[in-house]
């Protein structure tokens, strides 16, 4: 007897129904009623048993295991996918998008493994120790944003020229153009050669003047960090220049130890440096032309979610009260822009939360 309920039919079975069928046949026809019969005795379908008294003679096709169906795409095992990874370059593993065209996996597939832990995301967050000097400052400079119109280079509609500004206000290749002194195997001599330049305060000042003061002289404040070659707040190269030009211009830093508080280091960076992954160069006019063409290719879309980033951090530096003990949590921005066509404008902090941190601050 066959057990019920199997999807493959054994030889012994196919063999068995064939000499049942064979015994109660006549000039090689089944007598009528042998067919439901032997179907009901092996529990199994009309059909099949047709199909084995059809191969009746055919004894190499009764005796033959049936070959299994495709069902479905093959599943890749763990350590399957952990191979494709390693295998995939690493140029094609900053995105997750990048990584699924490279490996052929799909997306969510990735993201399952993800979580499962079969691979791990390769992140690194700075988490500075803080004073209470610096998480007073850190909690006056979040304090500052709140219902103040604070969109400097972010992605909005310009009602005077009817169009959309990217917030891409340049970027600049830190570099100098040589001639070379004497003959290599490289290039010939004379032939003009890329050095990089090191970032010292004079030649930031100086890019700040050629560069971008005459360009957006009237943009009022300009924010950086507090890294070395920077200038002060008060700085009097700026302010001297600033005079015989008629600029208006504020120099202003963000609290110190406080990289969380930069909206490059929150997502445009990474966005860029994803773009330029993909297309690996050997020289450094390569790099410089990969990074220019995946800053231009950059959406306004990306740049409009990292300055939403941004809020949420300073929703969670006021939460904490000028802390980096938080864990970020998610905006949905994709969500957000699906529902209204737009990430929000700003994010809203309750209103208990800010009286009591504004006192906190004045105590301090």
């Amino acid at each position: 007897m066959r057990t019920p309920g199997a999807k493959e039919i054994s030889p012994q079975v196919r063999v068995a129904v064939a000499l049942i069928l064979a015994v109660s046949s006549s000039n090689d026809k089944v007598q009528r009623g042998c067919i439901k019969a032997a179907a009901e005795r092996f529990k199994i379908s009309r059909r099949r048993v047709s199909a084995i008294w059809s191969n009746r003679d055919n004894f190499e096709a009764l005796i033959a295991p049936r070959k299994p169906r495709a069902r479905g795409r093959t599943q890749l095992s763990p350590a399957e996918i952990a191979g494709k990874i390693h295998e995939a370059p690493m140029s094609a593993r900053q995105t997750l998008r990048c990584l699924a065209s490279a490996t052929g996996i799909p997306k969510t597939t990735l993201m399952r493994h993800l979580a499962a832990g079969v691979f791990r995301r390769a992140t690194t967050r700075v988490k500075p120790k803080l004073t209470d000097v610096h998480k007073a400052r850190r909690l006056a400079f979040a304090l500052a944003h709140v219902e103040r119109a604070f969109a400097v280079a972010r992605p909005r509609y310009d009602a005077k020229r009817k169009t959309y500004f990217d917030g891409k206000i340049g970027i600049w290749s830190i570099v100098e153009y040589v001639r070379a002194k004497r003959n290599s195997a490289n290039r010939a001599e004379g032939t003009t050669e890329v050095k990089n330049v090191n970032m010292t305060r004079k030649v930031y000042v100086k890019m700040l003047k050629e560069k971008y003061f005459q360009r957006f002289a009237n943009f009022g404040q300009v924010q950086q960090d507090n890294v070395g070659p920077h200038v002060a707040e008060d700085n009097a190269d700026i302010l001297v220049a600033g005079i015989e030009h008629g600029w208006s211009i504020e120099m202003t830093c963000q609290p110190p130890r406080s990289p969380d508080m930069n909206v490059l280091d929150l997502g445009l960076f990474n966005a860029i440096q994803s773009g330029q992954y993909r297309y690996p160069t050997h020289n450094l006019q390569g790099l410089i032309a990969v990074v220019e063409d995946a800053f231009q290719s950059l959406p306004r879309t990306t740049i409009d979610k990292c300055f939403v980033t941004l809020q949420r951090v300073l929703q969670c530096v006021i939460s904490c009260g000028g802390g980096n003990n938080y864990a970020l949590p998610r905006v949905r921005k994709l969500f957000l822009n699906a529902r209204s066509n737009a990430t929000p404008s700003s994010l809203h902090i309750p209103k208990k939360i800010f009286i009591k941190r504004f006192r906190l601050l004045e105590a301090k």
